[in-house]
């Protein structure tokens, strides 16, 4: 399956890689955490989830430890669907959702982290879903159970191209540094993932 992390915990990992240049306080880690789950709603075509405003507004300081309590409450029912079922079979949008539950993470370093991680799985999932649909499975016979895990089994035999894609758009999130020091509001951006290519996606 997928290499994990993808997003390395050493120093090459994008929030330390960050933390090279200055120190991130708690809010911009949240921040950080809240942009990424952002853009993996929009790669994954679903409405952003209430506890990314919620963790928007705990990092601007607006909203209670009580509110913060609710929204990570909320979100487990869900994050736990989108592990135990959608996240085995490559679904964009279960890496999505398990984007936003991580903003609500206790430690604002790990919503960082988490948020990311499942960000970047969120582009290769919509990725490989394209490509898998036009692959040729040898082994696939027709049978209907292997229709939801057929983006699952490209992932599995093109390490390669899911590595590159991975440190792609590893090195796109770094680009949200710079919005790191204004009101989540305000950025008004929205950054575009690398995509692979029909080149990429051959093994070499």
């Amino acid at each position: 399956m997928l290499p994990r992390p993808l997003l390395s915990r050493t120093p090459s990992g994008p929030e330390m890689r960050i933390s090279m240049h200055r120190p991130l306080t708690s809010s911009q880690l949240r921040r950080y955490a809240c942009l990424c789950a952002r853009e993996a709603a929009r790669i994954a075509h679903i409405a952003v989830a209430d506890e990314v405003f919620v963790a928007e507004r705990v990092a601007s300081r607006l909203a209670s430890a009580e509110d913060f309590e609710r929204a990570r409450t909320a979100a487990q029912p869900r994050a736990a669907a989108a592990g135990m079922v959608g996240l085995p079979r490559c679904l964009p949008t279960a890496a999505a959702v398990l984007s936003a539950s991580h903003t609500c993470d206790e430690n604002a370093h790990g919503a960082a982290y988490w948020a990311a991680e499942f960000a970047v799985k969120t582009a290769i999932f919509r990725d490989a879903r394209w490509h898998a649909a036009n692959w040729h499975w040898e082994e696939d016979k027709g049978e209907p159970w292997r229709a939801t895990w057929r983006t699952a089994e490209w992932i599995k035999r093109h390490p390669v191209a899911v590595h590159e894609l991975a440190e792609a758009v590893s090195r796109t999130l770094l680009q949200l540094k710079r919005s790191l020091g204004q009101p989540i509001e305000s950025t008004g951006r929205v950054i575009a993932f690398p995509r692979l290519t029909e080149d990429s996606a051959e093994e070499r």
